[in-house]
């Protein structure tokens, strides 16, 4: 007896549960009197229509982040269980504040609309069947994170202006699609601090807008193959952003040694300290560049961190 005392005082204090969705219904039934002030809940495993986990997850007092990272059985009804995850969550559509579905949408899409205090949202690659994204207005989202471009520009405008992180992870874009998002990420996104996108040829100019006018700009992750690194080196000279301090460049890029050096120089006038990190083509010398970037540590423009990468 006070074993399971000690044990029920435990679990009421329990904050975060990570579990699959093939517990026995009588043990989620159980959770689900004792376990209330959770406040972050993972699922994993494919999904199953489990009355008890949708007990347990209307159980919660403020629950604040979910992450599903279950996969589509082939032996239970998707649409059934998407309808019953999402009349569970809506119960918390004023408290809950994070949604991650690193791999699968696991409600119905126009529940989002719902949750209108969330501030990250988070889609994988298998959500990339989802069209109606410009249907989402999410007033205070503040993260945004995507593996394709579908409606994201829509999704993007719907927001209230305080996005601060938007990472887009797409192999292969066409430049038309990430320009038109781009540029709405500089006009609807003025507190941007940390953007990760494609990079490909023909996004200069508007590159350069974004730089000039997102002024809290702290990170930027650039993401693409065979270009060339020095044209993306003069864009990034011309950022404005005092706070910038993080630069990566990753896949495969030509640099040249002068324009690397004529890059550090200017950098070097502002004062802040840079950390630089970008992937290498094999057609350039390692060794050239490594020297370069040893040189700049000493000198203090770049943090002791960067590094280079060689394909």
């Amino acid at each position: 007896m006070v074993n399971y005392i000690e044990i029920k005082d435990h679990l009421s204090n329990l904050v975060e549960f990570t579990c699959t969705q093939y517990i026995d219904e009588k043990i989620f039934d159980a959770l689900a009197e004792i376990c209330v002030n959770i406040k972050k809940l993972e699922i994993r495993k494919r999904n199953k229509d489990n009355n008890g986990l949708f007990k347990l997850i209307q159980a919660q007092r403020q629950l604040e982040y979910f992450c599903y990272k279950g996969k589509k059985s082939r032996t239970h009804d998707w649409d059934v269980f998407c309808k019953d995850m999402s009349e569970a969550l809506i119960k918390h559509s004023n408290t809950l504040k994070h949604f991650n579905a690193p791999i699968r949408l696991c409600i119905p899409l126009i529940t989002l609309n719902s949750f209108i205090n969330l501030e990250t949202l988070m889609l994988g690659y298998s959500t990339n069947y989802i069209n109606d994204l410009h249907l989402i207005r999410l007033p205070k989202l503040q993260y945004l994170k995507v593996c394709y471009l579908t409606k994201v520009r829509e999704l993007i405008q719907n927001t209230g202006g305080f996005l601060k992180r938007i990472e887009i992870y797409k192999p292969l874009v066409e430049a038309e699609e990430i320009i038109k998002i781009i540029r709405v990420v500089y006009q609807h996104c003025p507190q941007l601090e940390y953007f990760c996108f494609p990079f490909v040829d023909k996004v200069g100019d508007i590159l350069e807008e974004l730089l000039l006018k997102c002024n809290d700009l702290k990170k930027i992750i650039m993401n693409g193959y065979y270009l060339d690194g020095d044209i993306l080196l003069k864009i990034l000279i011309k950022s404005i952003s005092k706070k910038l301090q993080h630069i990566e460049i990753n896949g495969d890029w030509k640099f040249s040694v002068k324009e690397l050096e004529e890059f550090l120089n200017n950098w070097k006038e502002r004062n802040c300290l840079l950390y630089l990190k970008f992937d290498l083509s094999s057609h350039c010398s390692k060794k050239e560049f490594s020297d370069i970037f040893h040189k700049y540590i000493d000198d203090g423009v770049l943090d002791r961190n960067s590094c280079i990468l060689n394909n």
